[in-house]
């Protein structure tokens, strides 16, 4: 028997996809069971075409409430993409938090340009209206010293940023997934304390909370005025671990005692608006 692999990239986030097969050189015509997969957080990844020795992100100190991204001396990461969401610093939904990237070399520097994006909605893109953090791309002169400002309407929980910077002969605008000439792209992790937002009618929405946390086996949900139809669980590297049908109830309780110890989210949404929190598995 030959095996074949299939593979696709074209897919989203938090979706459920369903697989069936059938031999195409046999004398078998009836197809396979069903069998399915259900995503997670997934994020596309940022391209050069040269190596960026030259051009790399090499500093990144990002201030939070009380605790700090502090990414030095990083260098030219493999494909010039680093994966830094291990890093994280508490913000506050609304709050505004200075930003520094700085090159290796300020002396004899290649003229960049910097970009950074968050997804805030946590639906694994960084395209939603709100979601590029500087009002443009900005000049490195040769270290960049801004700000970022964290939108009021931001979903609570580990929230990814990306950071992109670029040779400017490549020329001006960048997209989060683009491919550039030169450069570097890092992600980093912001754990968003969320306030209540609006709905249409001005009444304010009141999202998920969890007790206890830590938790050992019994988890609490509640909902609030913002009750999704299906709560899902990821663990720490964005993998969805569990779905669990709410089914209109307020109130919650999800068994998470077969879960090994570590960080998760608890990810849903009603249709109009979306919630997540994070909770440790002791």
């Amino acid at each position: 028997m030959n095996d074949t692999d299939f593979y696709t990239t074209n897919i989203a986030s938090y979706t459920t996809y369903y697989y069936r097969v059938k031999t195409v050189n046999g004398d078998c015509n009836a197809y396979s069971n069903v069998d399915s997969v259900t995503t997670g957080l997934i994020y596309c990844r940022p391209f050069y075409l040269f190596f960026c020795s030259s051009s790399p992100i090499d500093d990144v100190l990002l201030q939070g409430e009380a605790s700090v991204i502090d990414n030095s001396n990083s260098g030219c990461s493999p494909d010039e993409f680093g994966n830094f969401t291990n890093m994280s610093a508490t913000v506050n939904a609304g709050g505004t938090y200075a930003l520094s990237v700085a090159p290796p070399d300020t002396v004899s520097f290649v003229l960049m340009y910097i970009q950074a994006w968050g997804d805030w909605n946590h639906d694994g893109d960084f395209d939603d209206a709100n979601e590029t953090l500087l009002p443009t791309y900005t000049e490195m002169a040769p270290v960049f010293n801004g700000t970022l400002t964290i939108p009021v309407d931001a979903a609570g929980g580990d929230t990814r940023i990306r950071i992109r910077v670029w040779n400017q002969s490549s020329g001006g605008q960048v997209l989060p997934c683009g491919q550039r000439l030169v450069g570097e792209g890092e992600d980093y992790t912001l754990l968003v304390q969320p306030l209540s937002t609006p709905t249409g009618g001005g009444a304010m929405r009141q999202g998920m909370y969890l007790f206890p946390d830590p938790v050992t086996d019994r988890l609490h949900v509640g909902f609030g005025d913002m009750i999704p139809t299906t709560v899902h669980i990821m663990d720490a590297r964005g993998r969805m671990v569990r779905s669990i049908a709410v089914n209109g109830t307020a109130d919650l309780v999800v068994d998470v005692s077969a879960l090994p110890q570590g960080m998760y989210l608890l990810y849903g949404s009603d249709g109009r608006s979306k919630s997540s929190q994070r909770f440790v598995k002791e």
